[in-house]
């Protein structure tokens, strides 16, 4: 039987002494069997047996298969990662027999990861920047949509900053800096990045290849950039942060805005707010008062701003666009057959040629979709009336609100005619009276082109009419002055 260390110290000082072990059963109560397994001290109490750990052939046997199949989860998207019941099917099928809650424990054991340590990191003021994506949705227009936030942290003040895009491209990621060396004062000695593509080619950490248009504005800005090893999530912990803090400061609760302008609007107020009124835990300062230190020690932005755009040559197709990114974008028909610049940045896309802008779009991140401004399309119409009711242009293009409702009441049969009649207004009148008469007449119990023309006759404004003709008011004495000539012969004759 099991005793306390009480009874063991007795049993081995009675024994010392010389006493019998029946003698000493007898004096403690215990039986002789204990006392002669205690008495020369070869066990001691309360300790347990080790026993040999058990054999399990059937865990060792599958535990490889599970590892394979783990390793296998990694390279596939995330949408097609097998689960726990995915892979007991496929051992199933394999010919092993477990249960599938047996096969669950085990892919549990596996995932969990080890304790490992990291160094606590500390930065100077102005000594580091970083930056990372991050994802969360908001209503733009009525509509859900994901945003892009470019995040940005000072890890010395945590003063932070984000950028909202449609996508991550790379005129996206270098607006993000601009932005955010604007809002934050300054430029740090050295910025942190992920692995991020639109900066790295290739590789990662100390083996990363930079982007060679990411080399020329990193020189520009006077900054060294750092890339974190893969999975060293810890490297960065400051914008990992960040990530978290800006979905739950600027979009929560979700924002609604009427555009991507109004929304960036909105998150940076928010963020500005968040930088005046909050102190991290365990820092010694306020972010305001930090924040306004390490300003001091950031580099000024460069007097040459730059351009974030991406720039290419484009060809002018037939049908008066170009492609960009799979869709089609119109210009002015003059320009079909030539080459021109492509200037495209995170919200628009612009078209130029001999130095001059001549067109520009609202950029789509969609992929096969064509944009026609019917204007570029005037002289061309104008040239073939035949085509004018069936014209792509016409039917599909981006028309002012106002001209949308006026095609919405129109009634009569002729309305792509009229059409073409109200882009030539826009050519030879103000835009501004233009849609005001629109409007005006779609408003009327009968829309009609007419009824624009006589509202920009009665509004408009005398000095642009070319046949104005100047009124002097008539000087009535100038009769009296013609009467008296006419008496004066009369008289002398009669003399």
């Amino acid at each position: 039987m099991p005793i306390n260390i009480e009874v063991y110290e007795k049993i081995r000082k009675l024994f010392v002494q010389g006493m019998s072990k029946r003698a000493i059963a007898r004096e403690l109560g215990c039986s002789r069997h204990t006392v002669d397994k205690y008495c020369e001290g070869a066990f001691l109490p309360e300790r347990q047996k080790e026993t040999k750990p058990r054999t399990a052939p059937l865990r060792d046997a599958i535990l490889p298969r599970l590892q394979h199949y783990l390793k296998l989860n990694e390279e596939l998207p995330g949408k097609q990662k097998m689960s726990a019941h995915t892979i007991w099917l496929h051992l199933s099928r394999e010919g092993y027999v477990v249960a599938e809650s047996t096969v669950r424990r085990w892919i549990s054991e596996l995932k969990k990861k080890s304790n490992a340590a990291f160094v606590p990191l500390e930065f100077g003021p102005g000594e580091v920047m970083q930056f990372d994506w991050g994802q969360a949705y908001a209503y733009i227009a009525g509509v859900r949509t994901l945003v892009h936030n470019f995040c940005a942290v000072l890890p010395h003040s945590f003063a932070l900053h984000v950028s909202v895009f449609p996508d991550e491209t790379s005129e996206c990621f270098f607006l993000g800096h601009i932005q955010a060396f604007q809002f934050l004062g300054g430029i740090a000695e050295t910025c942190v990045y992920d692995n991020l593509k639109s900066a790295v080619f290739s590789g990662s950490g100390k083996e990363a290849v930079q982007q060679e248009r990411f080399k020329q504005f990193a020189a520009h800005h006077v900054f060294t950039p750092r890339f974190c090893n893969a999975a060293s999530g810890w490297e960065k912990s400051a914008v990992e942060n960040t990530v978290s803090i800006i979905r739950r400061v600027a979009f929560a609760p979700m924002p609604r805005v009427g555009s991507w302008q109004e929304l960036q609007q909105l998150v940076t107020a928010r963020c500005l707010a968040y930088c005046e009124t909050h102190r991290v835990k365990r820092r010694q300062y306020p972010i305001k008062q930090a924040w306004e230190e390490e300003k001091k020690h950031l580099h000024p932005m460069p007097l040459a701003s730059w351009d974030p755009s991406l720039i290419r040559r484009v060809l002018v197709h037939k049908d008066s666009t170009c492609i960009f990114q799979t869709n089609r974008y119109s210009v002015p028909v003059t320009l079909v057959g030539k080459d021109i610049t492509l200037k495209a940045s995170p919200f628009h896309v612009r078209f130029f040629a001999e130095g001059q802008e001549m067109a520009a779009h609202s950029r789509s991140y969609d992929k096969n979709q064509t944009f026609y401004e019917p204007e570029h399309y005037l002289p061309l119409l104008e040239m073939k009336p035949g085509a004018v009711n069936n014209a792509a242009p016409l039917r599909q293009g981006n028309w002012p609100k106002e001209i949308q409702n006026f095609k919405k009441r129109y009634k009569r049969n002729d309305l792509y005619q009229c059409l073409v009649h109200i882009l030539r207004l826009l050519e030879s009148y103000p835009k501004d009276l233009v849609l005001k008469g629109v409007d005006w007449a779609s408003r009327q119990q009968e829309p009609s082109f007419e009824l624009i023309l006589h509202f920009i006759d009665v509004n408009q404004d005398p000095k642009l009419l070319d046949d104005h003709i100047e009124i002097n008011p008539t000087n009535l004495k100038q009769y009296d002055l013609l009467l008296g000539e006419d008496d004066d012969p009369d008289d002398n004759n009669k003399n």
